[in-house]
């Protein structure tokens, strides 16, 4: 059959479909010359770009293009008339109002009956609003395209539907469309999966977002960590945005260790200093021991001349020792400042009794002033605030040839619960140009090079203070000139005692409970020392003190001479060989049980932060440190020291008022039979009110703290409570509050620990009463 033609008839009305196609479309369907102007316009132009087409006939197209591209018009003619179709050619037009939309392009040349060129239809669609179906604007597709960052976009069942070549790449795919409708799923393990299904997922449905870090499976199979946020976007769908974090995982292991490595170098540095603490003093100790034993016997004035000399250069060098080791322990962050109740005036009072001598002998006059207004209870580190004043005031008597020293106390600011205080310390001496008081609390420094050479001094105990005054929260600094005298100030923050009604409880260093016991002399003292030269003055001073001892060099052998002699005081060095008094302690407080409590005392060259603690934790009684001065060793033993015939009698007049499980230690029992003697025992009633009337508050913080898991307010609680029965001899509920303190931080045994230590409580309680009763009848 030939092929028909259409005749003139068909063809017009195919022509008119055709229109009818054109004029119908969404799309806009635009007709343009070689020149760029516009000769036809359908409905969906008018729709898209929102002009009718009587606007825009025998218009350029360019009234389309967005401003600042002059360019693409030409190139478009450019192609039109070489004949190329473009397809799918997305760029931004201009609505008739200004706004911006992001169209796809297709343009086709315009062919007349002779094959020639004569104009050009463009087709355009709208895809500004097409990014939920997965595709995105030009602009933010080329920003996200250029993104290190991997980013994706998933329907809401989890399948990607968009992704840029940073998210192929960290996933280790090379062709980011292989990846189009796969499941996020691909790229982690089973793990990892129920970790985002079960606990990411409903985050993420609540908040909207969720951002964190997960371990993702490369398409080769290896594993490796990267950060992942996602975020939901309306219409459905997630937003995610993924990096691959390798490289900072592994700078942060390498920061681990050097930060283990740093901590490691600093317990190394504390023991070491705690090492060299011992070494040194222990020749000291022979030295200034020895020193002063010459010093009591009969010499000329030439021999006394030398002696004096002697002594007072080891007490200058054991001065330039505590400093150097008090500054490393403070450069090594192992200072801790301890909160115990004192009198400000007492701390005050015991600064200028250390001075008065040197400020006597160069006719210095010393004088304090603390204002009225001034709180004197107060809770703090008393110990600190008196080697800061120590300081200020020794420089100040030490520059200062004639006139004053006077110190001054005001009050900076006050509340309920603390206060601020000013201290100020003013003399007539030397002092000090404006240059050199930049230099002042520097380590190693003082204000001339030449003054070291004259007065001596390491230049470290004005930084020491500084660090000190910071730790108290305050500042320090001071106001001189050239032979004006100098103010040295430092500002301090302090806690208020609760109850100001009461008499306030002396803090630890200055409590002198010792001074109301007996003073019968105990007639079997051990001594364990393993350097003979330090057993010879210790011997010595125990002599001189009326005491009788015998010494032995290690624990092995102490332990030996406890079998064939009950000894009632044991002066134990800490550091010995073949067993060390730690050890030995807890050995012999395992072989005694509760039938009996030697008294031990530590002997240590030890004055770090926790060597106290240590002592009191391995089962010794009290603490004296190395060198051993004579004031420390009796006023060690006057504390300890009751006459075991008076002890024995007093216990046994107690136990036929008391059961037996009612039974309170022996110490305690002595302490109340050596007092009643000097007529002072409303004294210790007193204090042991006190300690009584404490201890159910700090029971209740006891439990409070466990039952929270506040385990430093727990072993802070125990701590106070082991120091304030520690000092009365109640050495079964200070050993059982050392143990709670211990162990708090791990929480062992705490519960079982703690209802003991209320047994004990109570029995002393009830002892106490009964005692009380018997003795006011």
């Amino acid at each position: 059959m030939k092929e028909q033609i259409a005749g003139p008839k068909q063809t017009e009305e195919m022509l008119f479909a055709l229109a009818s196609i054109v004029e119908s479309s969404d799309d806009a369907v635009i007709g343009i010359t070689l020149e760029g102007f516009i000769v036809s316009w359908n409905l969906g132009a008018e729709r898209i770009y929102g002009y009718s087409a009587s606007e825009v006939e025998r218009c350029a197209l360019s009234i389309l293009l967005p401003p600042g591209r002059p360019d693409e018009m030409p190139q478009i003619l450019a192609r039109i008339k070489s004949g190329e179709r473009v397809d799918h050619y997305e760029t931004v037009r201009v609505r008739k109002d200004g706004k911006q939309i992001d169209v796809s392009l297709t343009i086709s040349p315009i062919k007349n009956a002779a094959g020639e060129i004569i104009g050009a239809s463009t087709i355009a669609r709208d895809i500004t609003q097409s990014i939920g179906a997965g595709k995105l604007p030009r602009q933010q597709a080329a920003a996200i395209k250029a993104s290190m960052d991997g980013i994706a976009i998933l329907t809401e069942n989890g399948k990607l539907v968009y992704l840029n070549d940073a998210y192929a790449k960290i996933y280790g795919h090379d062709n980011p469309e292989a990846l189009i409708g796969k499941s996020w799923e691909v790229h982690y393990d089973d793990e990892e999966i129920r970790r985002f299904k079960q606990g990411i997922m409903p985050v993420l449905d609540k908040r909207g977002k969720w951002r964190g870090e997960a371990r993702a499976r490369r398409n080769d199979g290896s594993a490796y960590p990267q950060e992942i946020s996602l975020t939901r976007i309306e219409g459905g769908g997630l937003v995610c945005v993924v990096r691959d974090i390798t490289e900072r995982k592994l700078i942060e292991a390498e920061l681990a260790e050097a930060r283990d490595a740093a901590l490691e170098a600093v317990r190394l540095k504390a023991e070491f200093l705690a090492n060299m603490s011992h070494e040194i003093r222990t020749p000291m100790t022979g030295i200034i021991g020895m020193t002063g034993l010459l010093l009591d016997t009969q010499l000329t004035a030439k021999q006394r001349e030398f002696a004096e000399t002697i002594w007072s250069s080891g007490e200058a060098l054991l001065t330039i020792i505590n400093d150097i080791l008090d500054f490393s322990k403070i450069e090594a962050g192992k200072v801790k400042l301890e909160i115990l109740d004192f009198d400000l005036r007492s701390v005050a009072e015991d600064v200028f009794k250390l001075m008065a001598e040197q400020a006597r002998a160069k006719g210095i006059e010393l004088a304090s002033l603390i204002y009225s207004d001034v709180p004197l209870q107060l809770r703090g580190d008393p110990g600190r605030l008196q080697q800061i004043l120590t300081n200020l005031v020794g420089n100040a008597v030490k520059f200062t040839e004639q006139g004053e020293v006077i110190v001054r106390v005001k009050k900076q600011f006050e509340t309920d619960t603390h206060a601020g205080l000013r201290f100020v310390v003013s003399d007539t001496g030397i002092g000090i140009s404006e240059a050199r008081q930049l230099r002042l609390f520097q380590s190693f420094t003082q204000a001339d090079g030449s003054t070291t050479r004259k007065y001596g001094g390491t230049g470290l105990g004005l930084a020491i203070s500084k660090q000190l005054v910071e730790y108290m929260a305050g500042e320090i600094g001071v106001e001189s000139a050239p032979g004006s005298g100098s103010t040295f100030w430092f500002t301090a923050r302090f806690a208020k005692q609760q109850d100001q009604s009461r008499t306030p409880l002396p803090s630890r260093s200055n409590l002198r409970v010792p001074s109301l016991m007996g003073h019968a002399k105990p007639t079997r003292i051990l001594v364990a020392e393993d350097k003979i030269m330090n057993q010879k003055v210790v011997l010595y001073q125990l002599e001189m003190l009326g005491y009788a001892a015998d010494a032995v060099t290690n624990g092995r052998d102490l332990l030996e001479a406890l079998e064939s002699t009950d000894y009632d005081i044991i002066l134990m060095d800490c550091q010995m060989p073949e067993m060390d008094g730690y050890e030995a302690s807890a050995e012999i407080r395992r072989r005694e049980g509760s039938s009996r409590h030697s008294i031990i005392i530590a002997m240590t060259a030890h004055v770090l932060e926790g060597d106290r603690e240590k002592c009191l934790a391995a089962g010794m009684d009290d603490y004296i440190s190395k060198p051993v001065k004579l004031e420390a060793l009796k006023s060690a033993l006057d504390r300890w020291s009751v006459d075991p015939i008076q002890q024995q009698a007093t216990a046994s007049n107690i136990h036929a008022h008391v059961s037996v499980e009612d039974n309170l230690e022996s110490a305690i029992l002595a302490t109340f039979g050596a007092i009643e003697n000097e007529g002072q025992r409303d004294v210790v009633t007193q204090l042991l009110d006190l300690v009584l009337r404490d201890a159910p508050p700090t029971l209740a913080t006891l439990r409070e703290a466990l039952a929270k898991g506040d385990m430093e307010t727990f072993a802070h609680a125990a701590h106070d409570l082991k120091g304030s029965c520690g000092i009365f001899g109640l050495h079964q509920i200070a050993a059982l509050s050392a143990e709670l303190e211990q162990r708090g931080s791990t929480r062992e045994r705490a519960e079982d620990l703690l209802a003991e230590l209320e047994n004990e409580l109570e029995r002393l309680g009830r002892v106490f009463e009964s005692e009380r009763s018997r003795t006011a009848l």
